[in-house]
């Protein structure tokens, strides 16, 4: 049988930070602050938009003197035309920070933006 001490150790910091609670996304500004940046892209769709919660948003950015390009052009279920159309518009904003609100196909648009920003290529079905 082999020993706890046999056994090859490690350390694991994971570098995700989830926040969650009400009201949290007024601290939104605060946390665009730690990480530096000042052009943000905001990826969204049409029913949160429709429910006003990416213009809250904006205005909390904006107020705090960043600079916010919204695309909120996600659909249910992306494609690879979402996330092309995503990359196109951060890139013309040279931006800096990506923030993905709403529901999952927002999220996934934002990461798949962020993926080919950071790291090239297309993404393919």
């Amino acid at each position: 049988m082999q020993e706890l001490s046999d056994i090859l150790e490690f350390d694991f910091q994971s570098r995700t930070r989830v926040v969650f609670g009400a009201g949290i996304l007024m601290r939104t500004p605060e946390f665009v602050r730690e990480i530096g940046a000042s052009r943000v892209l905001l990826v969204t769709d049409s029913g949160i938009v429709k429910a006003g919660h990416a213009a809250t948003l904006c205005k909390l950015l904006e107020s705090s003197g960043l600079t916010v390009t919204v695309f909120d052009r996600v659909h249910e279920n992306p494609t690879t035309d979402d996330v092309d159309a995503c990359v196109e518009v951060a890139r013309e904003a040279k931006v800096e920070l990506i923030i993905g609100l709403g529901g999952g196909s927002s999220l996934d648009t934002a990461k798949g933006c962020n993926f080919i920003l950071t790291n090239g290529g297309r993404m393919q079905h």
